[in-house]
Parts: C-alpha cells; structure tokens; sequence
C-alpha cells in the first residue's frame, strides 16, 4: 500500500479530494508551521500571487534545504529574507519585461495582461536581483521553472542566472496533468 502523504493549501481542499481514496493521505498546510514527512520538514512560506493562499516552501532534510517559490508577486516578502543553508533553489522565471512590452507594442498581448503578468508573476530580472543580493554559500544548482511559452527564452534566461549565480542552473519542461 502507497504510503505517500500529500500537503496542500486549505484553499485547495474540496469534496471532490475529501472523497477520494487520497483524503487519509492529505495535510493542510499552514504559512510558518512545518510539517514532518518522514526524515523531511516542509515549512511553508506566505507569497503574494492572484490566488487564494499561495505558498511557496522551504523542504529540508538533514544537510540539504530546497527554497521552492513559483506562482509569486516580485512584491513577496520572502524575496527580502535570507537563506543561508539552502543547497537547491527551484524558482519561477515566468517573463522577460522587454518581451511582454514587445509583444504589447505589436498588439498580441494587452497593457492590462502585462501589467497583471508583472505584478503575479516573477521576471528574469527579478529572479537575477534576488540570487544577485542574496547569500547562498551552500548552493549547489538553480532549477527556473513556470516560463510562459510566448514572454521568455530558456537559454538567455539559464545563461542570465548562471553568470549571477555561478552553480548549474537547470530549466524544468513543462508538462500537462
């Protein structure tokens, strides 16, 4: 039998979950609490984003600490903190603000898209000043996820970090549920 615990936000939890053979497994999560799985601590962390309850996470287990943020506002706090022990960080790199203008300026996208897109979302620019003014001693690699297909480029963004952050950076693919 699957022994897999599964946390998720409050926000999240609906009778559809409750019902399945998946709720006995389930966590609800709470910003600032952590949570045991096994020889894992996950401490979530409060975000700012256009959903209910966003939270990124900060997952340790012995020596190693992975940051995870995605799905958050450049206004976030946990972007003034710093992470002293983190050995991974897997960080959202939705945009580059000259290609939102770009495409704004050409008619394929909307001021209001790329002031929303902005606002939600964390640019490359905003991923290269946060790794640029904090201190990682113990990190190892980078992984950028949540590029949008249409305001980013995988190797211009990958190259930006590495040279700012001097470990490996990885791009995670994209896939569909």
């Amino acid at each position: 039998k699957q022994k897999t615990a599964y946390e998720m936000r409050e926000s999240d939890w609906s009778s559809d979950v409750c019902s399945s053979d998946l709720s006995h497994r389930l966590h609800i999560t709470k910003n600032s609490i952590v949570t045991d799985f096994g020889p894992w601590k996950v401490l979530p962390i409060a975000v700012l984003h256009d959903a209910a309850e966003p939270q990124g996470f900060l997952i340790a287990n012995g020596g190693e600490q992975i940051l995870y943020l995605t799905d958050l506002s450049p206004r976030s706090e946990c972007l003034d903190k710093k992470y002293p022990r983190v050995t991974s960080l897997i960080i959202e790199a939705n945009y580059a603000l000259s290609i939102l203008v770009d495409r704004c300026r050409r008619g394929e996208i909307s001021q209001d898209r790329v002031k929303r897109v902005a606002d939600s979302h964390l640019g490359i620019e905003n991923v290269v000043d946060f790794i640029g003014s904090i201190r990682l001693p113990k990190l190892r690699d980078i992984f950028l996820c949540h590029l949008s297909n249409e305001n980013s480029n995988e190797s211009e963004f990958k190259r930006m970090v590495q040279q700012v952050a001097g470990v490996p950076v990885y791009v995670t693919k994209q896939f569909n549920v």
